[in-house]
């Protein structure tokens, strides 16, 4: 392509540099809105996916608590069934043991009736053996006239013996009543005998009667304590029994309400399924949106090529052009069109120290960088310094107008708003930490020397908020740029852990070829 034709003339003359930067901010604006809807776009679809995994776990918590409080309504109906079962068998319990304690009832009564029958018995028995004692008293007077009668026969006789023939016939009288007299000694003695054993018997009636009175006292005293522990168990069988009562209405009640909350949750748990879906639904719909996007961002890209490519044609004369990362907010980024920053600023100030215009150019790093090689752009603002990754290109940089202190950040809430506790730093091991692309210097290899498991994002916002959903335990960022995106967008919620892991140096890149340049911005650095 031919260098274009200017005109130089008069009044009309054509300020190319105010032509360059018109288009520069026109073919800006472009982009940073591009950028900043895909942005908008991601972190949208990243709290999206975060609330939908949050949802259909709330789901499937929701379906399993279903399930949980269906089988305890059905544990619940089998505890009424025995509840109702066990009052049954209580009632037919306490039936039983009131048949039981009349039954105790009339067993003492008929042992009282017994108990009369046996005093009445004790009684006679007593009167038997008084009149036997009598008895034996007459046997004992029987028995001594019995003796005298003998004797006196005995007598007789011999006066009979004396008295020869005279005294035969009262000899033989005699001897009849000797004869009467040891009959009746014998019968007496028979008698005798007889009322001795009946007397024995009378004694061992007295005592069995005693012995029965005894048993039979202790007996009733066992059949009342018996009563009363029967009433006492009674009375716990009636408490029970309406305890039981109560606990069935109870149960019953709680049935009721977890059959509410049962059928509420239910509820719940299709609402929620509609909530997916329709979010779902948003997502695709996102989805087709940021695919317009990413068309308008590639129609972007190919503007910005076309403008460079015509921007090396009419490149202005006293003007600095400076290239930058147009997402790295504090210290550079596109807004509205236009370059802004920390770096940006200090670029403006060594440009006006040296009397030269300023010039920008914003883009994402492997578009930007690129261009200081193409001889596209003159500086690359904004590098960390020193890094490996610029070793390999023929680069130099200016002296240090700033530090980058990079450092491992987390937030104490989750996407809900639940809090949660915060991870520590002494022990990396493990954990998952999210970082924008290609890290700052050496960040990478420090976090996976210590055993954490890095996460690269396409920028900061998104691992911050892949951090907010816990999909990344910790954030590793640049202290201004994470104290930026925590005023911004999230509220303050981010919290710095520990000591920074790094400190780089903030510098400007200029090609080995361009010493009179690097020179000249060290002067104004």
């Amino acid at each position: 392509m031919e260098r274009l034709p200017v005109p130089m003339a008069g009044d009309d003359r054509l300020d190319v540099a105010e032509l360059l930067e018109v288009l520069a901010e026109a073919d800006g604006l472009l982009r940073s809105f591009v950028r900043e809807q895909r942005l908008s776009v991601k972190l949208a679809s990243a709290d999206s996916a975060g609330l939908l995994k949050e949802l259909d776990e709330g789901r499937r918590s929701l379906d399993r608590a279903c399930a949980d409080m269906e089988s305890s309504q059905r544990r619940m109906m089998e505890v009424i069934r025995d509840v109702d079962s066990l009052k049954d068998i209580l009632e037919r319990a306490v039936q039983e043991g009131n048949r039981s304690a009349e039954l105790m009832g009339k067993a003492t009564e008929s042992l009282d009736r017994m108990n009369r029958s046996f005093e009445d018995v004790q009684g006679l028995v007593g009167s038997l053996a008084s009149v036997a004692r009598d008895v034996a008293d007459m046997l004992n007077g029987i028995e001594r006239v019995a003796k005298q009668t003998n004797l006196l026969a005995l007598n007789a006789a011999i006066e009979a013996a004396r008295a020869g023939e005279h005294g035969k016939g009262f000899a033989v009288v005699a001897d009849e009543v000797r004869k009467l007299a040891a009959e009746s000694t014998g019968i007496t003695k028979k008698i005798a005998a007889l009322m001795e054993m009946l007397s024995r018997k009378t004694q061992e009636t007295q005592e069995g009667i005693e012995t029965f009175r005894e048993l039979k006292e202790a007996t009733v005293r066992e059949i009342l304590g018996g009563t009363r522990t029967l009433r006492d168990s009674m009375d716990s069988l009636k408490s029970s029994s309406a305890k039981l009562e109560d606990i069935s209405k109870r149960v019953e009640e709680q049935g009721s309400l977890e059959e509410e909350v049962l059928k509420g949750s239910c509820e719940i748990n299709a609402k929620i399924t509609e909530t997916v879906e329709v979010s779902e639904a948003q997502a695709r719909k996102r989805d087709v949106l940021f695919s317009g996007l990413e068309r308008y961002a590639r129609e972007a890209k190919r503007t910005f090529e076309r403008f460079l490519s015509f921007r090396s044609k009419v490149k202005p004369e006293n003007t600095i052009t400076f290239g930058h990362d147009d997402s790295y907010a504090p210290w550079v980024y596109l807004s509205e069109g236009a370059s802004k920053g920390i770096s940006v600023e200090r670029a403006k100030k060594a440009a006006s120290g040296l009397s030269k215009r300023a010039s920008f150019i914003g883009a994402p790093w492997d578009q930007v960088f690129p261009l200081l090689m193409e001889g596209k752009v003159d500086v690359i603002l904004n590098a960390g310094w020193p890094n490996p990754y610029f070793n390999s290109f023929p680069v130099e940089a200016t002296k240090t107008y700033g530090t980058f202190r990079t450092r491992v950040y987390a937030s104490r809430k989750d996407g809900l708003g639940r809090t949660r506790d915060m991870a520590s730093l002494r022990d990396l091991q493990g954990k998952t930490v999210g970082v924008q692309r290609g890290g700052t210097g050496n960040l990478i290899n420090i976090l996976k020397s210590r055993g954490a498991k890095v996460v690269e994002f396409d920028n900061d916002p998104l691992s911050f908020a892949e951090h907010m959903w816990n999909r990344v335990d910790l954030v590793a960022c640049e202290e201004q740029v994470a104290k930026h995106l925590n005023q911004t967008i999230y509220d303050g919620l981010f919290e710095p852990i520990g000591d920074p892991l790094e400190t780089v140096q903030v510098v400007m890149l200029v090609h080995k070829d361009h010493k009179e340049l690097l020179s000249a911005l060290n002067s104004q650095i």
